[in-house]
């Protein structure tokens, strides 16, 4: 089932599960009278998806075309993180590589120490 997004008159955020819409509710914050929108379905042709995703060419990056990520075999010629210096770990919010012993990420400020990092 679908969740409705809406914002009461004194400006709360509201989610209504879709099985309510075209009715009234109360805020549950403040107990304004809100009438729940009903949902529209516009349809979409494929057409309209493909003029929204726009036109690539072969071999470009699009989603839609990308194959599966590269076995590990085809890492086996390229040298070890321990061999180009010091070790690295992967931030778990944005993904960049950053050395082992940093406890919070440079790129997002993320806190990503581990329980046994802190031992």
């Amino acid at each position: 089932m679908s969740v409705i997004r809406l914002v009461c008159p004194k400006g709360h955020v509201l989610r209504v599960d879709s099985k309510h819409a075209g009715r009234t509710g109360t805020c549950q914050y403040c107990g304004t009278r809100i009438k729940i929108p009903e949902q529209r379905r516009i349809p979409v042709s494929e057409d309209e998806v493909l003029d929204f995703l726009g036109d690539e060419g072969p071999g470009s990056s699009n989603i839609l075309t990308q194959t599966a990520p590269p076995s590990l075999e085809s890492f086996a010629d390229e040298p070890s993180a321990s061999s180009t210096g010091p070790p690295k770990k992967s931030c778990s919010k944005c993904h960049q590589q950053i050395e082992a012993t940093i406890h919070i990420c440079p790129h997002c400020h993320t806190y990503i120490a581990t329980i046994s990092e802190m031992q």
